[in-house]
């Protein structure tokens, strides 16, 4: 008699967060919140376990079956996978990266709109990616759930008349950037990159629903009228230019350091 034996290997890829996240089989990912026009990213790992070569194609069903699938899923959507196709050597695995970038896209019923609060304009993403190895035909599911939110940021002033001020002297002028969302901190930049004007703090961060107080210098180092725009960066996106305006017709003396007689 002739015995005959065989080993059967499964060949299995599985996707797999890094191992310092824990290693574990992604099954859903979830970019959680952020804000419009700004990007999250989360990291993954394709792993190969067997030792047959492994090609992979992640697509979405909502794509339909058009040409250039491809460029619809990583240039038009909101939620994008890089690179979306490649070939696993035996054993090897590969990173994926899987990409939240909403845009905010406003919606228009009807004749009339009422303006909506940023908080109202809150928009959900849900997507359903598909891992298919193409040799054995396994198919690996991802959700991908985020959301994304509007900037809802209010400044009690945005013009500032300082009136005159005496070369080498300065005024001062207050006002005030609250952060009025309940979900979101949000950074803030005032670019005075303007002469005769600066602000302080310049740049911050506001945690959820805080406040903070702006100082506006007009710090004048000449003679004349002066009208400039400083802009306010909210998000890394501008939000308003603040109008600073003042005039110098005297030059103050400035004080001496030193012992008198």
């Amino acid at each position: 008699h002739l015995a005959i034996t065989a080993k059967v290997v499964e060949s299995r890829v599985s996707l797999m967060y890094p191992k310092r996240e824990g290693g574990d089989v992604v099954k859903e990912l979830n970019f959680n919140a952020i804000y419009f026009g700004h990007q999250k990213h989360i990291k993954t790992v394709l792993v190969n376990n067997s030792p047959f070569t492994a090609s992979f194609a992640i697509s979405s069903p909502s794509a339909g079956d058009s040409e250039g699938e491809d460029e619809m899923i990583n240039e038009r959507q909101p939620m994008i996978v890089s690179p979306s196709e490649g070939e696993l050597k035996p054993f090897a695995s590969i990173d994926i990266v899987f990409t939240f970038s909403p845009v905010f896209k406003k919606v228009l019923r009807g004749f009339k709109s009422k303006k909506k609060k940023p908080a109202d304009e809150t928009q959900e993403f849900k997507e359903n990616l598909i891992v298919e190895i193409v040799e054995t035909e396994q198919t690996i599911d991802v959700q991908l759930n985020g959301k994304a939110y509007q900037t809802d940021v209010t400044i009690s002033d945005k013009v500032f008349k300082f009136g005159e001020c005496n070369v080498n002297g300065h005024n001062d002028l207050m006002f005030t950037i609250k952060n009025e969302s309940k979900v979101l901190p949000v950074d803030f930049f005032v670019d005075d990159y303007v002469a005769h004007f600066r602000a302080t703090p310049k740049r911050g961060k506001l945690g959820v629903q805080e406040s903070r107080n702006i100082i506006l210098t007009f710090k004048p180092n000449q003679i004349g009228q002066f009208d400039s725009a400083l802009k306010l960066m909210i998000a890394g996106m501008l939000k308003c230019k603040l109008r600073v305006s003042g005039f110098a017709k005297n030059v103050a003396k400035k004080i001496q350091n030193g012992r008198g007689d």
